[in-house]
């Protein structure tokens, strides 16, 4: 009936391959640390549940992608770790 119980422990989760954001699953905390695909990741901002939080640093024009597919551009610098905003993104 459940899938593997580890994915009811996770933090937070993405949905496709080539996503360089990720949903948070629950409230986050600044200094908490994220495990996405072997790929580790220490939150710089706190990360409220349903948000987003970049897997990667960007710099203003790299596309976000997000459900496998661009959904903007970042506008201003974005930290690995920092919460996703729509000050910081265009396209939304």
């Amino acid at each position: 009936m459940f899938a593997d119980l580890n994915q009811l422990k996770r933090k937070a989760t993405k949905i496709a391959d080539d996503d360089n954001v990720a949903v948070a699953l629950a409230d986050l905390r600044s200094g908490d640390s994220l495990v996405l695909d072997g790929q580790a990741c220490a939150l710089v901002t706190d990360v409220p549940i349903k948000h987003k939080v970049a897997l990667r640093d960007f710099l203003p024009g790299n596309r976000i992608v997000m459900y496998g597919v661009v959904v903007g551009e970042a506008i201003v610098p974005i930290r690995l770790g920092e919460v996703l905003t729509t000050r910081a993104i265009t396209g939304w």
